[in-house]
């Protein structure tokens, strides 16, 4: 994608990983949160390992109960379908039609509204210090009312100016979406738990490359021309996560929040808020009632991937209901002191999550963590089926690029995020496949046993059946 990572990828430094839509969420070996460390309080490391694990599952959230996560989630399936037929097509030697070129550019424009993207920031860029930070508005505004008002749909952009500590600078030009948005809310929380913690304010981004983590703030502050606190900027970047364009509200409730009670900006900011609200409670009955009815139809050729579709739905059925219920939930980490007992609670009460676990020698665990009675409950054959769809929507997401599908050419190699837990891959002797390129992987057991990430692309196939093309080209909406 023409965002911050063409996998779809967050991360917090590189001790976690979260995987956006397939809600795979890894954490390094070295920041567990075991049992047995609960009851300690006082040990220094453990509060920044907790602020890991508080970052990642911030992303976890938006990714399940926001507006924008959900817009994400919705693009992400509905290119299933067309990807296994541009896959029939290409192997029978047809090229996709023209009615299926229109559903998927306006897919993938949807997604690149939802995400956001960023250009000229060269790959793998090594960020240094900045000591300052200019912004301004690709296409400003001639008008006084907020763009929020005028057009909700559209799309700000931004030219930004990095200045390092070492007399360079890097131009580039943005848009903030999801990725940059829940970066820089997870990062400003990560930022108040460590602070709290005992580390020095001055030294708490020290290692903390420039963008996006540390942009966010004073974006917010360069919008509302006056300084914005942490409470705040993990209020902004919610409501425009709510909104139908990140990047509209983001602007447009920044600029107006500055303005004292009583003003008309304050009036316009309180109505833009509760039009956000309304609106995303409008969007979460669609979604419950239209869009998971659509993913169902999306999976209908494969029984494995239907039945882990029906974990997934506890999961996005329980998330809207938890953001109906606390609109702003993410403040919960803003307060007490967060420790592992506080974090556990909380993510407990919200939504139950699936931890993957890395140990020491690259074994991994993974382990749902969550209240009685939740999807921690169910029976293992519905988490390995919610398994299997995780790999079939991971590789999925290997193709995307810009505003195409790749599959002609070699797929970018990535570990399969099993490997480690895999018992195939044990009784295989742990092939490179598996750490390089799992879409390939194919019977590599003696027994014949499959594992969970051939079982996920090869339900993948089975979804349509292998013809030359589509009979009906229409995305199932």
């Amino acid at each position: 994608m023409s965002s911050f990572d063409e996998e779809e990828v967050l991360r917090s430094g590189i001790s976690g990983v979260f995987r956006l839509h397939s809600l795979i969420l890894k954490i390094e070996s070295l920041n567990e949160l075991s049992p047995e460390l609960a009851d300690i309080e006082d040990e220094p490391a453990l509060p920044l390992v907790v602020a890991l694990h508080v970052h990642e599952y911030i992303h976890y959230l938006h990714n399940l109960t926001t507006r924008a996560g959900l817009g994400c989630l919705t693009d992400i399936l509905l290119l299933v379908q067309p990807l296994q037929a541009q896959k029939v097509d290409d192997s029978m030697g047809f090229g996709a039609d023209d009615k299926r070129g229109v559903q998927l550019r306006a897919t993938f424009d949807s997604l690149r509204k939802l995400k956001g993207y960023v250009k000229h920031i060269p790959p793998n860029y090594k960020w240094r210090r900045v000591m300052r930070w200019e912004f301004s508005e690709v296409s400003p505004s001639q008008s006084l009312v907020p763009a929020v008002v005028i057009d909700p749909e559209q799309q700000v952009e931004f030219y930004v100016t990095a200045f390092f500590d070492d007399d360079t600078e890097l131009q580039f030009t943005f848009s903030p979406g999801l990725d940059f948005i829940t970066e820089g809310i997870a990062y400003e929380i990560e930022r108040d738990i460590r602070i709290r913690a005992g580390v020095a304010e001055s030294e708490a981004d020290t290692h903390t490359p420039g963008f996006p983590y540390l942009a966010f703030g004073p974006l917010l502050e360069f919008l509302a021309g006056c300084e914005v606190p942490a409470d705040q900027r993990v209020v902004l970047g919610t409501l425009a996560l709510l909104a139908p364009s990140p990047s509209v509200a983001l602007t447009s409730l920044s600029q107006l929040q500055r303005y004292e009670e009583g003003t008309s900006g304050a009036v316009m900011f309180t109505a833009i808020v509760n039009d956000i609200l309304d609106g995303f409670e409008n969007y979460s009955g669609l979604f419950r009632d239209r869009h998971i009815p659509m993913f169902y139809k999306i999976f209908e050729g494969s029984e494995l991937l239907s039945k882990g579709l029906q974990v997934y739905e506890k999961l996005l059925l329980k998330g809207l209901d938890v953001r109906r219920q606390r609109q702003f939930l993410e403040l919960a980490f803003l307060r007490e002191p967060m420790t592992i007992k506080n974090f556990k609670n909380i993510a407990a009460n919200l939504l139950e999550r699936v931890v993957f676990q890395g140990k020491p020698g690259g074994e991994l665990e993974i382990r749902w963590e969550g209240a009685e009675g939740s999807v921690v409950d169910l029976p293992a054959d519905m988490r390995e089926a919610f398994a299997v769809l995780q790999s079939c929507i991971h590789y999925v997401q290997q193709h995307l690029k810009d505003t195409r599908f790749e599959t002609q050419e070699p797929l970018r190699p990535t570990p399969c995020p099993f490997s480690g837990a895999c018992t195939v891959e044990s009784m295989a002797g742990k092939p490179e496949v598996c750490r390089s390129t799992p879409w390939e992987v194919e019977n590599i057991a003696q027994d014949g046993t499959v594992c969970i990430y051939q079982a996920g692309v090869d339900s993948f196939k089975s979804i349509l059946p292998p013809q030359p093309a589509l009979q009906d080209d229409s995305l199932p909406i």
